[in-house]
């Protein structure tokens, strides 16, 4: 990779990282370019040269987000129990959400942008797919567990996971009003029971 590119991959971190803090702070809707560029360093004119609009800037951010909101291998495997393999998966991704303290906020804004008509096309559909994703994979290890015989047979695997989904998301919410609190610990205590009318 050449210098050139280097750098240039280097300032579009740059970049991101400076507008993760900016929206984070001051919302989508209040966030302004200058804002952005002077916590990156750079002059307006170096920002509108990577991103056209703020609206590009920030869906490059949550692109970033989704790209990186993709399940560690290690939470996909080491447990035969599909049942407790899903409570690894959903806690990994809340050990995500409590190791960064701008995704709650972000998240919120991402939600925001995904509901109104300006953006909701373009924010929806990538929302849509991140949302499909975790989906795939957590059917995958219910039906996996029914092969196996450690989880019932005749379930509604989709309604379960996607009600599943929606916890976490809940629970964003909650950590939005009350910073002390932890997904993970919140998800680890919670799963196991929630889970288990589902064990034959």
């Amino acid at each position: 990779m050449s210098p050139k590119m280097v750098d240039r991959a280097e300032r579009q971190r740059s970049i991101l990282s400076a507008s993760a803090n900016v929206f984070a702070a001051r919302g989508y809707r209040n966030a302004t370019m200058d804002e952005i560029a002077a916590a990156a360093g750079i002059a307006k004119g170096t920002l509108y040269l990577s991103y056209d609009s703020k609206e590009a800037l920030f869906f490059a951010l949550f692109e970033s987000f989704a790209d990186t909101a993709t399940l560690e291998p290690d939470a996909l495997s080491g447990h035969t129990d599909a049942l407790e393999q899903i409570v690894e998966v959903l806690c990994a991704i809340g050990a995500k959400l409590d190791a960064d303290a701008l995704i709650v906020p972000l998240t919120l804004e991402f939600w925001s942008a995904s509901g109104v008509e300006a953006t909701g096309e373009r924010f929806g559909e990538r929302y849509r797919a991140m949302l499909d994703m975790f989906s795939t994979q957590i059917v995958g290890i219910l039906r996996s567990g029914q092969q196996a015989g450690t989880v019932t047979q005749n379930q509604p695997l989709e309604a379960i996971t996607s009600s599943l989904l929606a916890i976490i998301d809940g629970l964003i919410v909650q950590r939005w009003v009350n910073p002390s609190l932890s997904i993970e610990a919140q998800l680890r205590d919670a799963l196991p029971p929630l889970l288990a009318g589902l064990r034959p």
